[in-house]
């Protein structure tokens, strides 16, 4: 048994030190043999290198280490053991990233990144490894980090004392208004049930746990009503829960079905249109409509018109959806000079329709279609809808 600097004693079993009562007057662990470099340490404590941007760790030899985080340092900055944060490269040649465990290869690489290669055949007890911030392990309890892997990005990941995993939480690789917890990964904080909604009805409410944060639902919507004459279901593009008629049981007197006008229909004569300068090369308002999908669910009629978004809306509506042949579908853009468009009309059959196509600019400020050149003429124009 041996005191350093004043009465700290330790006792060496294998690579593990066992702490002896001494008087301690401010002493410290064994620093090895003179100008070796090693760290020796019993906790973390131990190991702290006084830089904000190193995870500090007392190994399962003993050993401090001082793993690198570059996300706390700033833009243009890298973390560097024993430095700290600072700028520049990391190395101009092998002799730069000498990481002084000796059964490591140490490679200064493109970009001026060191890389450390294990070395296994340089470990010559039975059954050890090369780990490249532990040097030689045994195979017992964790070896490495990888070992130590929690699958969550936001932690660091190391192997410390007594070979025991630690997980430290980094909030700067998680997203914003995010944090790392070392037992969930990046998770949102809240207070309440309601801050935690994803916007996805079906699939359940999202819950809160004061502890982890925002948690994903326990169970999809369950959507019932008790009533045996009813097929329950949870529309995910309406956000809520619908309860059609059982047809197949004759029983449930259901009324008769609507016939299916879900499709893509080739619209005669095609809808042209093109006017106003938008004051970059290209025109307000623009569209050449040959063709609408239509859908329906039970909240709603949504048709496509085919086109891309040139002043004229693409997709037009009608809330609640019709109940019949008859539709009535529109919607507005916004603007000092409004667009109105709308499709009215009736199936005649599923496959075809007939409908007035109507569009119309209506000024929201004085002169708001004047300013506007060529200018908008309203248009309304009979079409035929034929499925494909």
């Amino acid at each position: 048994m041996n005191c350093w600097r004043g009465g700290v004693c330790g006792v060496w079993v294998g690579a593990l030190m066992t702490a002896m009562a001494c008087a301690n007057d401010g002493g410290g662990p064994d620093p090895g043999p003179p100008d070796s470099g090693v760290e020796r340490c019993l906790s973390p404590m131990m190991c702290d290198d006084g830089f904000d941007c190193t995870v500090d760790s007392c190994n399962a030899s003993g050993v401090c280490e001082h793993t690198p985080v570059p996300e706390r340092c700033a833009m243009g900055e890298t973390c560097e053991v024993g430095s700290g944060c600072v700028a520049g490269v990391e190395c101009m040649t092998a002799a730069d990233c000498d990481d002084s465990v000796e059964c490591t290869l140490e490679v200064c690489v493109v970009g001026n990144v060191c890389e450390h290669m294990p070395i296994h055949e340089r470990c010559t007890e039975p059954g050890n490894t090369c780990d490249v911030t532990m040097g030689c392990v045994g195979p017992t309890g964790c070896e490495s980090e990888a070992d130590c892997d929690d699958s969550f990005d936001c932690t660091v990941d190391t192997c410390g004392a007594a070979r025991l995993c630690a997980h430290e939480p980094i909030d700067a690789r998680c997203g914003t208004d995010e944090l790392c917890s070392p037992s969930a990964g990046c998770t949102r904080p809240c207070t309440m049930d309601d801050e935690c909604e994803d916007g996805d009805f079906c699939n359940g409410r999202e819950l809160c746990d004061p502890e982890f944060g925002c948690g994903p639902a326990a169970a999809p919507r369950m959507c019932a009503d008790a009533d045996p004459c009813t097929l329950d279901a949870c529309d995910t593009a309406a956000n809520m829960c619908t309860f059609a008629c059982n047809t197949a049981d004759p029983t449930c007197m259901c009324p008769t079905m609507m016939p299916d006008y879900n499709g893509v229909f080739d619209i005669m004569p095609a809808i042209v249109n093109s006017c106003g300068d938008d004051g970059m090369g290209g025109l307000q308002v623009d569209y050449n409509i040959m063709s609408m999908t239509f859908t329906y669910t039970p909240a709603l009629l949504s048709v496509e018109a085919g086109v891309p978004r040139v002043g004229a809306a693409s997709s037009l509506t009608q809330i609640p959806a019709p109940t019949g042949p008859d539709f009535n579908i529109n919607t507005v853009v916004a603007g000092t000079c409004e667009e109105r468009y709308s499709l009215i009309g009736t199936f005649t059959d599923p496959d075809t329709f007939t409908a007035m196509w109507s569009a119309t600019y209506v000024e929201t400020t004085p002169f708001g279609c004047l300013l506007i050149f060529p200018p908008c003429s309203n248009q309304s124009i009979m079409v035929t809808g034929t499925r494909r």
